[in-house]
């Protein structure tokens, strides 16, 4: 799928020297993330770099010293835990859990759009 090659072509280039996009955990992180994990899905797996980028990622924020889970913050936990699922998505063999990871927008069984009666509330 040539826009998502590019946009992922785009996250390969955009990663900070700290192995992150924004932040750990951050929303820009969580994206690019996300977008790899598409690209590695629709194109039949991880290209070599992808799978670096992202090894790179882990060796360096998923260490003991590097997680702070006292963060205060609803919105940084959700980009924890997404994070944490869009890494499981596309790096199987390191992120084994019998939990799937995830947020609302990942998780489609948590919701059913066609469900959703379009007159309510009326």
């Amino acid at each position: 799928m040539p826009g998502v090659d590019a946009l992922a072509d785009l996250v390969l280039k955009t990663r900070r020297e700290s192995g992150d996009w924004d932040g750990i955990g951050n929303y820009g992180t969580m994206d690019a993330l996300y977008i790899l994990m598409v690209a590695g899905e629709q194109n039949g797996g991880l290209s070599q770099e992808m799978q670096d980028v992202l090894s790179d990622y882990v060796n360096i924020h998923f260490t003991e010293e590097a997680f702070n889970w006292a963060c205060g913050s609803a919105h940084k936990m959700l980009g924890w835990a997404s994070c944490i699922g869009y890494l499981q998505r596309a790096l199987p063999d390191r992120f084994t859990s019998s939990v799937r990871w995830g947020d609302i927008f990942d998780r489609s069984e948590i919701y059913d759009l066609d469900a959703v009666d379009p007159t309510f509330p009326s």
